[in-house]
């Protein structure tokens, strides 16, 4: 994401648009990550690294 973010988000923009994507990751839940099409698999992990 990072990466795709330098590419597509000017700079001026890209702290914003870090700011909030971390808070939509952070805000997700179980009945909720499909909309993002992030895998069940793939959401547990990103939890357990967030979360600790």
């Amino acid at each position: 994401m990072v990466h795709r973010a330098a590419e597509h988000v000017g700079e001026p923009d890209r702290e914003r648009f870090r700011e909030v994507v971390e808070r939509e990751l952070l805000g997700l839940h179980e009945g909720y990550f499909a909309r993002y099409r992030v895998r069940p698999s793939e959401f547990t992990r990103w939890q357990a690294v967030w979360r600790g």
